[in-house]
């Protein structure tokens, strides 16, 4: 566990464009990430490509101008 520990407090935080990690078109939108991989990451398919509602989604969840409003019976995961 010390081992894992020490790997994660070692990463160096990126900002990546999101466009080209979700879609491989730049779209200006800078989402934080990781530049390396650790024991925990796993291994990543160079080929695969997110849907394009994936994509959509996540600049969406990007935008501070959106509200999100989530309901439910309690227990469901909805923030109270």
């Amino acid at each position: 566990m010390t081992d894992t520990l020490s790997q994660l407090d070692s990463l160096q935080v990126i900002a990546p464009d999101a466009g080209s990690l979700f879609s491989r078109q730049p779209s200006g939108r800078m989402i934080k990430g990781f530049a390396t991989q650790c024991s925990q990451t796993p291994t990543p398919d160079p080929s695969y490509l997110f849907h394009d509602a994936m994509r959509e989604l996540v600049v969406w969840f990007m935008s501070p101008a959106d509200v999100l409003y989530l309901y439910g019976p309690t227990g469901s995961g909805n923030p109270a």
